[in-house]
């Protein structure tokens, strides 16, 4: 009887181990209380098992994670394109509506454009070339009795200061290029050049230069009224209007006549 009960025993354990197939015992079979009905054997197929499927699991993740590396490395990079910059650092660059605030501003006279510029609109190099291509004069008056100084010229200029028409001439064509190379480079520009109404003005004015009066009693019949401008990019400068009594005329014995 004993040996049965034995037996009996015996293939109770091999039908429990029959009906939990170690492939999909949990770890609470190998460590908890189902243990204790388990053979020794079977415990050690379980934890073996349990080690091979960790290992395995490892594996996997470790082959994953290198080719996503890999891909990094290889894959190309597709660039962002720019995105238009919401802050214009420039438009705020205005020089005011005198010398005084002008100067407060940090803005100096350009003697291109004759006006008062912010730093970041000044091509001195540009300025230096226009300099450089003549005998260029300043007056209080278009007789030309009372020269001005460049110094003077810079600090408080007189409004209107008289000029030659070839200081003119020069002045439109110095503009333009002026224009063109803030619009090549990318850089911001003052708003008094960037204006079409100014182009069109000097274009009109070149283009019958050679058949206007000379107004031979005068040494300088053009005259350059104080012009404050504001710095920004030329695609945001949207055809400015002068006003009466701001920019460049030319003078014709009874001081009208401005383009």
């Amino acid at each position: 009887m004993e040996e049965q009960t034995h037996k009996l025993l015996d293939n109770t354990y091999h039908d429990h181990d029959h009906d939990h197939d170690p492939e999909y015992e949990t770890d609470e079979s190998v460590n908890g209380v189902e243990s204790a009905f388990l053979s020794p054997e079977s415990i050690r197929r379980l934890r073996k098992k349990k080690i091979v499927r960790t290992a395995s699991h490892v594996a996997i993740g470790l082959v994953f994670a290198t080719v996503f590396y890999l891909l990094g490395l290889y894959l190309p990079i597709v660039p962002v394109p720019n995105r238009p910059r919401l802050f214009n650092p420039y438009r705020t660059a205005h020089c005011g509506n005198s010398s005084e605030e002008a100067f407060r501003n940090g803005c100096v006279i350009d003697l291109i454009p004759g006006a008062w510029v912010h730093p970041s609109c000044y091509d001195q190099e540009l300025e230096k070339e226009f300099l450089e291509a003549g005998d260029w004069k300043w007056y209080a008056d278009p007789e030309g009795k009372n020269e001005l100084s460049q110094e003077f010229m810079r600090r408080t200029p007189p409004s209107p200061v008289y000029v030659s028409l070839a200081y003119h001439d020069a002045h439109c064509a110095f503009t333009w290029r002026k224009l063109h190379r803030a619009a090549t480079r990318g850089t911001p520009i003052d708003s008094h050049i960037g204006s079409y109404v100014h182009t069109k003005h000097c274009s009109g004015a070149l283009s019958k230069s050679r058949y206007a009066p000379r107004y031979p009693e005068y040494v300088a019949p053009a005259r350059f009224y104080e012009i404050f401008t504001h710095c920004d990019l030329l695609e945001n400068l949207k055809g400015e209007k002068r006003h009466a009594g701001h920019g460049h005329e030319e003078h014709n014995g009874t001081h009208g006549g401005g383009y």
